[in-house]
């Protein structure tokens, strides 16, 4: 099955994991196949999958052969584009361009580390007040 998926974790082992593109299906991507592609949190791959044989339940895809990486990196285009309306929390951010919360923020964080982006830290009493109100 060919289908493209979008990178969520990359662990030190260089195993690493994903989600189906269009859907939220789990993908679990050996280090092997992850290494030779050299994937990054946040990008869209296609890959080559197979039904996941040794841990379905949690994972039901693995690929096999992930395509050649493509120099775009569109999460991390996303996230520019929104945040040239202003600053935002990650939570703002995932909300606007329709991405889960923790990708979001990981790909901000990892941004942040590369200099890609800035950020301050966002004191309140409520995970309310630091919601927007244009955004809801």
């Amino acid at each position: 099955m060919h289908t493209d998926i979008i990178i969520t974790n990359i662990l030190t082992t260089k195993t690493a994991f994903g989600v189906l593109a269009e859907g939220t299906e789990s993908v679990f991507i050996p280090g092997k196949v992850a290494d030779a592609a050299n994937i990054r949190i946040g990008q869209t791959v296609r890959a080559v999958l197979v039904p996941n044989q040794t841990m379905p339940e949690r994972t039901p895809w693995m690929a096999v052969y992930i395509g050649a990486a493509e120099d775009a990196d569109t999460l991390a285009d996303e996230i520019r584009a929104d945040l040239e309306r202003g600053p935002a929390t990650a939570q703002q951010v995932a909300k606007s361009i329709n991405q889960p919360v923790d990708l979001v923020a990981r790909k901000m964080r990892e941004m942040s580390g590369k200099g890609g982006l800035v950020q301050d830290t966002v004191y309140a009493l409520s995970m309310l007040d630091l919601i927007d109100e244009e955004t809801e």
